[in-house]
């Protein structure tokens, strides 16, 4: 049985302090009943905040620190079972492997680690939202997979990456694990990041996707007519806690919220404009700033929930993404809509009714936080009422204007 390859990481202070009064943070690695130290690892901290080889305290610099050397243990120990599959595993070969990045940026599951680091920091500055960190997880998450069911292996170097590798990954995400089009292509295109990477360090000097392009499909997305709505908003519905499901989803047709938008509202929120409310936020997911006007319909809905506030604040006593998904699919049953509820489905439903009821399309894509027009226009759908609607007025027109016809 091969034996489990695990050197000790550990980080340390120098004794002498710098002129700031910080000590350099020193890493010593031991394996095998032998310890090396490998130098200074390019960070210093006020010796009174390291305790047991980490930064202690809440400050960002603390958490910072940390996710460093929680990275730099981390490469170390892949870099080992590298170094370990290849019989080279040595400390003196380890560090001048550590210190050159000679072999373990050419492995696809440390390019991974190194893409997953970035995106942490992404997070903590606040660039993506915790589901898109998740997202990067699962894609490289996937691909490790993919190796083991396909050819028993746990990882790849880089330069294995050929094109009947990326056929053969594109047919297990469709087919094997029966991806649509559309969410097998973010995969590909994670993937496509690791080796981007690799030319960039020069650790691989072809691309292997070069000339392929990956295109998303267009995608109807699922709204509300105004008579589902109707029906969905006039149900009676004697459950209190699905009652406050469908007002929560109805708040979102009217203003276009997302869920995490609606989770964190609250009364701060809310600002007052020549005898009007509205909603002043910014967007969770693309930071974006917004101002939403308070239709009747959804300020009614705040107002009949005004005594349930939160005390952190929050208008609106919303419980989880999976568990109001769950409750709304009861709501459906109640109220016999055939269309499957979800926020994403109450936004859409929103974006369509508005651009219907003539809103300019520039309007639209402020209220919803779209960065760009073309992600509004999905919205544009053509309905047979409003096609009707306008052929009658064009009518009108061509029985008061004689000459015409």
């Amino acid at each position: 049985m091969k034996r489990e390859v695990k050197p000790t990481v550990s980080f340390y202070l120098r004794s002498n302090k710098q002129k700031q009064g910080k000590s350099p943070i020193m890493l010593r690695v031991s394996f095998n009943r032998e310890r090396k130290s490998f130098g200074q690892v390019g960070l210093s901290i006020d010796p009174s905040l390291f305790h047991q080889g980490r930064a202690i305290g809440n400050s960002s610099e603390a958490k910072e620190i940390n996710m460093e050397l929680n990275r730099l243990e981390t490469k170390i120990q892949l870099l080992a079972e590298l170094l370990d599959n290849n019989g080279r595993l040595t400390l003196d070969n380890l560090k001048e492997e550590l210190k050159g990045k000679k072999v373990s940026l050419q492995y696809v599951s440390v390019l991974f680690n190194e893409l997953l680091e970035e995106s942490k920091k992404d997070y903590i500055n606040e660039k993506i939202t915790k589901g898109t960190l998740e997202r990067h997880h699962t894609y490289s998450r996937v691909f490790m997979n993919f190796l083991s069911f396909e050819y028993s292996r746990k990882d790849l170097r880089v330069d294995e990456i050929t094109r009947p590798l990326i056929s053969a990954y594109e047919e297990y995400l469709l087919k094997t694990l029966g991806f649509s089009h559309n969410n097998h292509i973010k995969y590909l295109r994670w993937l496509g990041r690791a080796t981007d990477k690799a030319m960039d360090i020069g650790t691989l000097t072809r691309d292997p996707f070069n000339g392929i392009a990956y295109n998303e499909e267009k995608v109807d997305r699922g709204f509300l007519d105004e008579t589902e709505l109707a029906r969905l908003m006039k149900t009676d519905i004697q459950q209190k806690h699905l009652d406050f499901t469908r007002d929560a989803f109805v708040f979102s047709c009217f203003t276009g919220l997302a869920y995490c938008d609606v989770a964190q509202l609250k009364k701060e929120n809310i600002a007052h404009s020549n005898g009007e409310k509205w909603l002043l936020l910014k967007r969770k997911k693309t930071k974006e700033a917004c101002t939403i006007p308070l239709l009747p319909q959804a300020l009614a809905i705040l107002e009949k929930y005004e005594d349930k506030m939160l005390n952190d604040g929050r208008l609106l006593p919303i419980p989880c993404n999976q568990v109001i998904n769950r409750q709304l699919k009861e709501v459906q049953q109640i109220c016999g809509i055939d269309k499957n509820l979800s926020f994403h489905l109450a936004r859409h439903t929103f974006g369509t009714l508005a651009l219907t009821k003539g809103v300019s399309i520039e309007t639209v894509a402020k209220i919803l936080g779209h960065k760009k027009l073309s992600t509004t226009q999905i919205y544009a759908r053509i309905l047979p009422a409003k096609v009707a609607k306008e052929m009658s007025l064009l009518n009108n027109v061509l029985q008061h204007e004689k000459h015409i016809v």
